[in-house]
């Protein structure tokens, strides 16, 4: 993980070879640069990255206009710890070991939120065990988020109610009638 992720290139999202875009607005920039500054603060281990990309002594992104950050892995952080317990959306995972299904189960689900989750790992029917316990709505399983828009995308807990995309959110678009006749 940690050598893909230094191998992302960040940059402008309408170039081809450009793999990460910027933040998409200056409050989530801050929100994301805020769980930066916790992370350094509480001296967690940054496994790869962790600056924001216009503090890089290298200036890659001095010309483009935008949020950039630069994709971050930090390594074991507490499981109370605020990147493990917020929605960062911004470029930034934490990661933690386990070795009982039931504990990273009982892991995952102990937060308020429930947007979505990745299992990386070789043993699918595993993963897929796993999958269907978490409290959260979407799992992606070797892959980070991937949306289909074939596919129903929502969240659970504080990560939101209703969902759209797929038939079932499609649904929510339409205008139901219920036509009661009494005799």
């Amino acid at each position: 993980m940690v050598s893909f992720t230094k191998s992302l290139k960040v940059g402008n999202p309408l170039v081809a070879d450009v793999d990460i875009g910027p933040i998409q607005n200056a409050m989530q920039y801050v929100k994301v640069q805020d769980l930066f500054s916790d992370c350094k603060a509480q001296d967690y281990r940054f496994a790869a990255g962790g600056n924001a990309a216009g503090q890089q002594a290298a200036g890659d992104f001095a010309n483009l206009k935008g949020y950039f950050v630069t994709p971050t892995i930090i390594e074991d952080p507490p499981s109370k710890s605020r990147i493990i317990i917020e929605e960062p959306f911004g470029p930034i995972i934490p990661v933690q070991p386990w070795s009982e299904e039931s504990d990273v189960i009982a892991r995952t689900n102990d937060t308020n939120m429930g947007l979505g989750a990745c299992i990386w790992s070789q043993d699918i029917e595993m993963a897929e065990r796993i999958a269907v316990q978490l409290e959260v709505g979407s799992v992606y399983i070797n892959s980070p988020l991937r949306p289909d828009w074939r596919v129903y995308f929502s969240g659970r807990k504080e990560s939101g109610i209703g969902g759209e995309r797929g038939l079932q959110g499609l649904l929510s678009y339409c205008n139901a009638q219920a036509v009661h006749v009494y005799k």
